[in-house]
């Protein structure tokens, strides 16, 4: 389908459309081009907000987030995406009162849903983000995000072999999510398997070369086995 370059819902959708293949630097040029033509869209000051925000600028994220807030205040995903980002600059109490608000709006919502889980996480609150994790695997079984999250909270917990089991089951689903993929080799390195998790982190730097989270735990992980082998 052809894109319409000087109509601004045609670019914010090739973007999402790129967004979700995890083609990150090309969506955020669509947003762009559709915030030069439409400086008041919100579903593209949402997306260049989230693209922001997973390359780690959360302080940046926000002020996008914010420009759509102002436009529509109880747009549930610019709430949950901004809880998400304030926790992960630390403000876990700020965040919380923005993910309630999401989820006041709509308590079904899975982007509040999960930003709930995220947030009580962030807090070490790991039994009630279970919950709410499990919330919305009931509601969809197949909602990656929430299959790697509880992954990620059980590994957190210790359980690293029930933790894989739902990050296989997000990674079956979405064999190129980023997220996933350095949960999986997060809990491998947990179990002791070094090179099956360097493994992981490749993968997703294969896809997101800029994935800082992959570089870091590649880092980590081969600093630790060069001390190993020293005598």
């Amino acid at each position: 389908m052809a894109i319409d370059l000087n109509d601004a819902s045609s670019l914010t959708g090739k973007g999402a459309s790129l967004f979700n293949l995890d083609n990150l630097s090309e969506a955020l040029n669509y947003y762009d081009k559709a915030l030069a033509i439409q400086p008041l869209n919100v579903d593209a000051l949402t997306g260049k907000g989230a693209i922001i925000d997973y390359f780690g600028n959360h302080t940046r994220a926000i002020s996008y987030y914010d420009k759509a807030l102002a436009i529509d205040s109880n747009n549930v995903l610019d709430l949950a995406n901004k809880a998400g980002a304030l926790s992960d600059l630390g403000n876990n109490t700020e965040a919380m009162k923005y993910i309630d608000k999401a989820l006041a709006i709509d308590p079904k919502d899975l982007d509040a849903l999960n930003g709930k889980s995220y947030v009580l996480r962030a807090l070490g609150n790991y039994t009630e983000a279970i919950i709410y994790y499990d919330k919305i695997l009931a509601i969809d079984p197949n909602y990656v995000i929430a299959l790697y999250g509880k992954g990620n909270v059980l590994r957190a917990l210790g359980n690293y072999t029930e933790a894989m089991k739902y990050i296989d089951k997000a990674l079956a689903i979405d064999p190129n999510n980023t997220f996933a993929l350095n949960n999986k080799g997060v809990s491998l390195d947990g179990l002791g398997n070094k090179t099956g998790a360097l493994n992981y982190f490749d993968k997703a730097l294969a896809i997101q070369p800029n994935d800082f989270a992959a570089l870091a735990n590649k880092v980590d992980i081969s600093m630790r086995m060069v001390i190993m082998q020293k005598p």
